[in-house]
């Protein structure tokens, strides 16, 4: 305001101008706070979409889990077999 030669009348509605936009902002401040908030672009359709393909990969990952447990304990099963000496004390069959 003080860069032009502004006469009584100018000077108060500028600063009635100015204090009513410097009161929109703390009530927008006020009301929303001070910072942007973000929001997330994903929709409900897409997040339950989203949900599903991971329940569907845990699922898939348990099943694999499981294979390789079964699959191990068979390997383990064989190698302790062939470790195993012969219970009645002779050596191995011919």
């Amino acid at each position: 305001m003080e860069s032009r030669t502004w006469d009584d009348t100018a000077k108060y509605h500028l600063s009635r101008r100015l204090i009513a936009v410097l009161e929109d902002i703390r009530g927008a401040n006020q009301r929303h706070g001070p910072h942007r908030v973000w929001s997330d672009p994903i929709d409900e359709v897409e997040l339950a979409r989203f949900f599903l393909q991971d329940r569907e990969r845990d699922a898939t990952l348990l099943q694999l889990e499981i294979e390789t447990g079964r699959k191990q304990r068979s390997v383990d099963l064989i190698s302790a077999k062939r470790q195993k000496p012969d219970q009645h004390g002779g050596g191995k069959p011919r």
